[in-house]
């Protein structure tokens, strides 16, 4: 059987940025599938991006660090 992607992505603005929260699995069994591919958070139109792990407190703490936009109005 041909392993499929199950790509998954909200899209939120802040302060006039889009931000993807990404959570990407691959395997053959739909709707779990059985491999994370990625876990991100990506403020689009720059190259700021934040991995995360399979916890809701690495999540938290992946958006905590993105709430400062000046850290990544250089990236523009």
């Amino acid at each position: 059987m041909t392993d499929k992607m199950n790509m998954n992505n909200i899209y939120i603005k802040h302060h006039g940025y889009t931000i993807s929260i990404a959570q990407h699995r691959e395997g053959t069994v739909s709707p779990s599938f059985d491999r994370i591919v990625t876990q991100e958070i990506m403020v689009l139109g720059t190259d700021t991006i934040v991995h995360y792990d399979n916890t809701i407190d690495s999540l938290i703490k992946a958006l905590q660090s993105l709430v400062d936009v000046n850290k990544y109005d250089d990236d523009l």
